[in-house]
């Protein structure tokens, strides 16, 4: 699933998603202003890749 973030929050589409559970596995190669987005993006136990 690709999700367009400057058209929805990211935090509130992976929820929608994952109805409600987050996401197990996040891979972020940008950083910055959607970093804060993405961890709260994440299921219980899930992680977050960071590169780069």
């Amino acid at each position: 699933e690709l999700i367009n973030y400057s058209e929805t929050s990211l935090k509130d589409e992976v929820k929608r998603l994952t109805h409600g559970n987050g996401a197990d596995v996040i891979y972020d190669p940008v950083g910055g202003d959607l970093f804060d987005q993405a961890i709260r993006s994440i299921a219980w136990n899930g992680r977050l890749l960071v590169v780069g």
